[in-house]
């Protein structure tokens, strides 16, 4: 059997330089959220909006800083298929609501932020995709042997996230059917959640398209870590959620279970890889 394809360090300075951008998305919009409304590319009053994407870019950046570590692409390629979708899909409500940027008014920081947005969803689609596309290129695209299948009930799961997230995706934006959210949100926001929620059911899909838990798991350390940072978000910011609505316990409880649900899923199909590694005959010296 041949060498795993190695990932490039042209790949792997990419997943660095995106861990720093997705790090400083994250601080402008989780901890400094109450401030979004007008320190950031656009107008955010509520701040549970400005923390739920804030909670999606630092998710990403704990998948993004796994990756760049990791040296086999096999590995490494559902991270950069995130990507791909993350940075595509979002220019969709960038460019739909574009006069909403404060890319010619507003504060000094908002300007700025503004623009590095415009430009960072310009490039970032084409750079990771030639990344991809290289890796690919050089055998990635024959590694797809299965050594850790998902477990059955598993899969399930995951099935069910991407259609669950999918329909919520969709109901947010561009179908904006109210009714559901725990909070309001303005078209801009709904698009951007929209997109991240699409980003997370990609992640899903994609893992089982792989089929296989070693090439599936960088997927799963990110999306855990959003759905803990959305809960502290709903704390922090509790004023925003209705503590009688059945719409807050209902997304409330649709986080948690998905928490418990995804964080058993991982650890056992991690448990189960590392006996079956343990059991392995070891070569003759």
């Amino acid at each position: 059997m041949s060498a795993p394809t190695p990932v490039h360090r042209v790949a792997r300075a990419v997943l660095w330089g995106d861990a720093v951008v997705t790090f400083i998305a994250g601080l402008a919009l989780y901890p400094l959220a109450r401030r979004a409304d007008t320190s950031f590319a656009w107008t955010i009053k509520a701040p549970i909006t400005a923390a739920f994407l804030g909670a999606g870019y630092w998710g990403a950046m704990l998948g993004i800083v796994l990756a760049a570590m990791t040296r086999e692409w096999q590995r490494v390629r559902i991270v950069f298929v995130i990507g791909i979708v993350l940075t595509t899909v979002m220019l969709l409500p960038t460019f739909v609501y574009l006069d909403q940027f404060h890319l010619d008014e507003g504060s000094s920081t908002a300007k700025k932020l503004a623009w590095f947005w415009l430009v960072l969803y310009l490039v970032q689609p084409l750079v990771v995709l030639a990344v991809f596309v290289l890796q690919e290129r050089a055998g990635g695209r024959l590694e797809r042997d299965v050594e850790e299948p998902l477990l059955p009930w598993f899969r399930f799961v995951v099935l069910a996230h991407v259609l669950v997230l999918t329909a919520v995706a969709v109901a947010i934006w561009p179908v904006r059917a109210d009714g559901f959210w725990p909070w309001s949100l303005p078209d801009l926001g709904a698009g951007a959640i929209a997109v991240w929620i699409v980003t997370f059911a990609a992640g899903a899909a994609w893992s089982l398209r792989e089929g296989d838990w070693r090439r599936s798991r960088l997927a799963f350390p990110p999306y855990l870590a959003f759905l803990v940072l959305l809960l502290l978000a709903a704390l922090r910011f509790s004023e925003g959620l209705d503590a009688g609505a059945w719409e807050t316990w209902t997304w409330v409880g649709a986080v948690v279970l998905s928490f418990v649900v995804l964080a058993v899923g991982a650890v056992q199909q991690e448990l189960i890889a590392r006996r079956r590694l343990t059991a392995a005959p070891t070569a003759p010296a």
